[in-house]
């Protein structure tokens, strides 16, 4: 009987294993799939009738060639596979292995034994993975790797198919455990395959280890480092696995009223599957029906894992009706730390599982996102010793008859303003000449002092204000919208005609805006405008004789991710 030599299987016979073969990429080059010759050995099939001794490999006994009958065969043996019988031409491998046919029953049995073993299905319960296309790569990989007539791997090879995809070394025995017992069982429903068959077979898997393993010691991801997929699960849990983790948040009175009717099975096989794709082999949403009880049910192709922000869009507490807060989620990401710490997993990886989770806070607490983590800040810009003189007596109004200076706001991503506050420093020894404006990359202008004690016809300038109290810039005021007093009280905490230095004198220094006679507006009305960009802080001088300085400023700003 002849065998293809044991140097060009492992060669050719580079088993296209994991989720690979499943893509569209079937463009490999016939120098990728097919072996080569090497010095005068041929890797062609050689017809076995040119075998002149008759060993039977399966036993390692020889026997005499099989005569050869003296008659002319009949029609009917003509149009016939030769057998042993009737040409004594021996059965190829590829004929005991039943040909195309027969590979493609052996590998769709390898591919539900694959589908049911929680120790590498994660890399084919994806929808991306076409399971008609991995077991068309794999009969034709292996049909022409035992030289079944006509047939050719024009699939990826081993190499460029499982790049980038970390499989150890123990997913890479464990696929060859499952290829095993296939094998068996493809024995049993064909007599003549024999053991050296399947050890020929076994043996150019193996060869091809090092070309599909990445992580052979299974530390480079955080999915291999855990345990894979059943380490995983059984983090997960259920309500009544003791320590898991949907085991803690079931038992939290803080968030557990959230889970009230909740699917648990399906819970289970989402969590799961969310925890394996952070860097293993899962593609999260992209579920398909469960191949067997016990494995991923509760999904399927039809009903995937839903996205962050739709699962969670209104979600009640069945206690008392509210949304979910910043203060659930940070209890739920306790619960998983309890449930980790149960589980042994090591700091460092519960942080990158943390670092992974905690971003998804923006979509599970979508009524209020910009409460996350990273998703607000608050800024200041500041400029000190300016030192600029105001043009005294000359406000009248406008931009130009006030003295400016510019901060300035970049972009990072939480753009959004949500609150302002602003902060001056003026050296002035009559407060009532005063305006200050402040206005935004976006052109809105906010008036926050205008004259104090004085109450204007219009905003021109005109007019005396009696407030004569001073400014210091060592005693800087400032203005936010929760301040205690108004800003045309300023001052007036002391005897009226220069009675004092305001903030410094009497303690006020925070001032709610008031815009006087100039445009109405709040510093409120800025919440939702764009921040980055220049922004102008402005001062005027509207009566005479008294000059002051602006010398200090302070732009505070509590910037949000989302349109607050």
């Amino acid at each position: 009987m002849f065998q293809r030599p044991y140097s060009a299987l492992v060669g050719a016979l580079g088993l296209c294993l994991f989720a690979a073969c499943a893509g569209d990429d079937v463009g490999a080059t016939a120098g990728e799939s097919e072996s080569t010759s090497t010095g005068d050995e041929s890797t062609s099939t050689v017809d076995a009738s040119s075998s002149t001794t008759g060993e039977d490999t399966s036993t390692g006994t020889t026997e005499s060639p099989t005569a050869t009958t003296t008659e002319s065969p009949t029609d009917s043996e003509s149009d016939s596979e030769g057998t042993t019988e009737t040409t004594g031409v021996e059965p190829t491998m590829c004929d005991r292995l039943g040909g195309e046919e027969g590979l493609s029953a052996l590998h769709t049995g390898l591919l539900g034994k694959v589908l049911l073993d929680e120790r590498i299905n994660a890399y084919f319960l994806n929808t991306p993975v076409s399971g008609d296309n991995l077991i068309s790569c794999l009969t034709d990989q292996v049909g022409e790797a035992i030289g079944c007539p006509g047939v050719v791997y024009a699939c990826k090879s081993m190499a460029a198919a499982h790049s980038g995809m970390g499989v150890s070394s123990v997913d890479f025995a464990d696929l060859a455990e499952d290829y095993s017992l296939a094998l068996d069982d493809h024995q049993k429903a064909n007599p003549e395959v024999t053991d050296g068959d399947k050890a020929t077979i076994m043996e150019a898997l193996a060869a091809m280890e090092a070309d599909i393993v990445e992580d052979p010691d299974g530390v480079q991801t955080i999915y291999q480092r855990l345990g894979r997929k059943p380490a995983i699960k059984e983090l997960i849990g259920g309500p009544d696995v003791e320590m898991s983790f949907l085991n803690v948040v079931g038992g939290d009175e803080m968030v557990n009223g959230f889970f009230t009717g909740a699917d648990f099975v399906r819970l289970a096989t989402c969590f799961t599957r969310q925890l394996g794709s952070i860097d293993g082999p899962v593609q999260y949403t992209m579920e398909v029906d469960s191949p067997g009880a016990g494995v991923d049910e509760g999904v399927s192709a039809d009903t995937p894992c839903a996205d962050m922000l739709s699962s969670h869009a209104g979600l009640q507490d069945s206690k008392d009706d509210s949304l979910i807060t910043m203060l659930d989620f940070t209890q739920v990401l306790q619960d998983m730390v309890t449930a980790m710490d149960a589980a042994g997993i090591p700091d460092g990886d519960q942080l990158a599982i943390l670092g992974v989770l905690g971003p998804m806070c923006e979509e599970i607490v979508g009524d209020h996102p910009n409460e996350c983590p990273g998703n607000n800040e608050s800024m200041t810009v500041d400029s000190n010793g300016l030192n600029l003189a105001i043009p005294d007596d000359a406000y009248n109004g406008t931009k130009g008859s006030m003295i400016c200076t510019s901060l300035e706001v970049t972009d990072n991503g939480v753009n959004f303003v949500d609150e302002v506050e602003l902060k001056v420093g003026i050296d002035h020894p009559w407060l009532g000449d005063l305006v200050i404006k402040l206005y935004s990359p976006e052109g809105s202008v906010i008036t926050v002092l205008s004259r104090a004690g004085f109450f204007e016809i219009a905003d021109d300038g005109g007019g005396i204000s009696v407030e004569g109290s001073d400014l210091e810039a060592g005693a800087p005021i400032t203005f936010a919208m929760d301040g205690p007093y108004s800003a045309e009280t300023l001052g007036d905490g002391n005897n009226l005609n220069n009675a004092g230095v305001a903030c410094k004198d009497d303690g006020r220094c925070e001032y709610e805006p008031n815009s006087g006679k100039a445009l109405p507006g709040s510093l409120s009305d800025l919440a939702g405008e764009s921040a980055p960009g220049t922004w102008q802080v402005c001062v005027g001088d509207a009566g005479s004789a008294d000059k002051g300085t602006f010398v200090n400023v302070a732009l505070k700003i509590r910037k949000v991710k989302f349109m607050p």
